[in-house]
C-alpha cells in the first residue's frame, strides 16, 4: 500500500508518467485491502458462532 501511495505521489508530483504502473499499484492495494476486510469479517463470525456455541 505505501508502494501504491508513493506511485500515486510521484504522478502527481510529476516525477513519474508511468499512469499504468500507479494504476496497477492502486489496483493492487484495493484488492488487499478488500481481501483483508473480507478475512476480518469471516474471522469475527467465526468467533461469534464458537461463542454461541460456548453459551
Amino acid at each position: 500500500m505505501r508502494t501504491a501511495e508513493a506511485k500515486a505521489a510521484d504522478f502527481a508530483d510529476g516525477r513519474s508518467n508511468d499512469i499504468h504502473g500507479t494504476m496497477i499499484a492502486m489496483q493492487a492495494a484495493d484488492v488487499r485491502m478488500r481481501l483483508l476486510g473480507n478475512v476480518r469479517n469471516r474471522a469475527l463470525e467465526a468467533y461469534r458462532e464458537i461463542m454461541k456455541m460456548t453459551a
